[in-house]
């Protein structure tokens, strides 16, 4: 049994041979290694803060991102070396029997996929084109053939669509072949691919004639959810098929978290695919995003007990990160029409009268909102203006476009303004690592302070605005007490709890609030004391295939 990860590049991958796996989320950021004739996993020595490996094709490295490289460590033991480097933010990879790495790359604002020779300093170069015209936004997760010449990867839409698409690597051109959000190729003639409701499935797919045909069969479920929707399977040319699962209690349940970690439950009946919970500036309410099915809505409960309602309606399928306003009379929210995570700002008022409005359509997709004292947005493009992530400004609601307020050609996340106004605190990995800044809200970049030291994310104010509390690498939450009467400054910085217990869903996912004394904060647990998750490992899939087809 290991931790389900979140990671949108992937946490889990399988050697050529099908020998090994290896796994993100060791301590510090490790990579786990497990041979199949051992009993557990074990610390790969030479890497830290890793994420998304692979394998090189010949089994004897493994790759992943680290710092805004791509680095490759030896399974036998040795140094990590660079692969490539500079990258403006994590780019899952995948490394082909031509010796090249195929990820995807930052082009002109738009997100492509691109390859270069697997060694520091190789030249990158962009081979596909997104259809703007199609409605198509970025191309991730590529998965090279074996001989080479063709990419299976993500096509997702601005719609929310998520589609498996090839490319061809001499021409760029691209075909969609179904919908999905992970692909990859299996030697018996199958293309294994992951759908937005954590299924695994398989379809005989021809790799010359680049088609699918016949019906696709599921072989696995439960694969964990990422931002960009659940991808964590690998499979080895041998057959052997390996897969990330949560555990099948996926009711989540609210906690009071006090600043010793002691927990009290905020409602023992209220259980679900909870996320996202945002107290009321009033401190009566909280919302929340909740998942049934294919649906994801906004739900309102009293703090003070009382039935949860239903705030969202049929109008658009998904509907997430919920915000309040200052005067907590409304809640805005981001909507998709065909799911994803992503989109445009709509608000209802809190009490569920009158009709939902669009506060802001946004030409890139919107995936973080907030408000800030004095009414003003704060948003986040899911790509660049200028970088792979911006934070934008909405300075009035009669305004019809944001203005750029932290834009660089690195990713920048989760924005939440100080209380009095004066401070925009912020994630960016302008470092090749996620860190916390702060810098003034009037005139960003202007100056700036580092709030973590060892990587954070998900920040949030004390209502005194004395403190930014953070979740760090190792899933500690950590209080920094800082004064903000300028000049700005950072008095100390101490680990509160380990709140690796608690549902964390990503780099720019903030999944707890703060209460209004400051003391306690509202997290998301598992219910029913379930288990985060395991790998499955399966010798001989195809077989596995044909027993469930048989079973239909």
């Amino acid at each position: 049994s290991v931790p389900a990860m979140t990671d949108w590049l992937g946490d889990l991958a399988i050697s050529p041979d099908g020998a090994t796996i290896v796994r993100a989320g060791g301590p510090g950021g490790v990579l786990l290694v497990r041979r199949r004739d051992e009993l557990a996993f074990s610390p790969l020595a030479g890497t830290s803060e890793a994420s998304g490996p692979f394998f090189s094709p010949d089994g004897a490295r493994v790759g992943y991102y680290a710092n805004g490289a791509l680095m490759a460590v030896p399974l036998a033991g040795g140094p990590p070396t660079v692969l490539t480097d500079s990258l403006a933010t994590p780019e899952s990879a995948t490394w082909g029997s031509d010796g090249y790495l195929y990820r995807t790359m930052l082009t002109n604002g738009t997100e492509v996929l691109g390859r270069a020779e697997a060694r520091a300093g190789a030249p990158s170069r962009p081979f596909t084109t997104v259809d703007t015209a199609a409605g198509e936004l970025t191309h991730l997760h590529p998965e090279v053939l074996p001989d080479a010449d063709a990419v299976l990867f993500q096509a997702a839409f601005r719609d929310g669509r998520r589609m498996i698409a090839i490319a061809d690597v001499a021409s760029g051109k691209h075909t969609l072949l179904l919908d999905g959000v992970r692909a990859r190729f299996s030697r018996s003639g199958h293309l294994l691919y992951t759908t937005t409701d954590g299924k695994l499935w398989a379809v005989a797919f021809d790799p010359k004639r680049r088609v699918v045909s016949g019906t696709a069969v599921q072989i696995g479920d439960r694969i964990p959810a990422t931002i960009v929707g659940p991808i964590d399977f690998a499979i080895s040319t041998t057959g052997t098929l390996a897969y990330s699962t949560e555990d099948a209690g996926s009711r989540r349940e609210l906690a009071w978290v006090a600043r010793d970690g002691s927990r009290t439950l905020f409602d023992a009946n209220w259980k679900g695919q909870l996320a996202s919970p945002v107290l009321s500036p009033d401190g009566t309410r909280v919302a929340v995003a909740l998942t049934d099915g294919a649906r994801t809505d906004i739900w309102i409960k009293p703090v003070a007990g009382g039935l949860a309602t239903r705030l969202t309606g049929e109008q658009h399928r998904t509907n997430l990160e919920p915000a309040w306003s200052l005067d907590s009379r409304w809640v805005s929210y981001i909507a998709s029409p065909g799911g994803g995570n992503s989109g445009d700002v709509w608000r209802q008022r809190a009490d569920g009268s009158g009709r939902a409005e669009r506060v802001l359509r946004s030409a890139r997709p919107l995936s973080e909102q907030i408000w800030a004292p004095g009414g003003a947005l704060l948003v986040r493009t899911t790509t660049a203006t200028m970088g792979a992530a911006d934070i934008l400004l909405l300075r009035a609601a009669s305004d019809s476009q944001p203005i750029p307020l932290v834009a660089s050609p690195r990713a920048e996340y989760s924005p939440v303004a100080s209380p009095n106004g004066a401070w925009l605190a912020y994630v960016s990995n302008e470092t090749g690592r996620f860190e916390i800044y702060v810098t003034p809200l009037a005139t960003p970049g202007s100056a700036k302070w580092a709030i973590s030291t060892g990587g954070g994310s998900m920040p949030r104010w004390s209502h005194r605005g004395d403190e930014i509390f953070y979740m760090d690498l190792r899933s500690n939450l950590v209080a920094v007490r800082v004064t903000t009467t300028p000049p700005f400054g950072v008095q100390s910085r101490r680990v509160l709890f380990d709140a690796s217990d608690f549902l964390q869903p990503g780099i720019s996912r903030r999944n707890f609030d703060v209460a209004a004394d400051d003391q306690r904060f509202l997290m998301v647990q598992r219910a029913d004391g379930t288990r985060s998750g395991q790998v499955v490992v399966v010798e001989n899939w195809p077989e596995e295939m044909r027993r469930r087809a048989t079973q239909r």
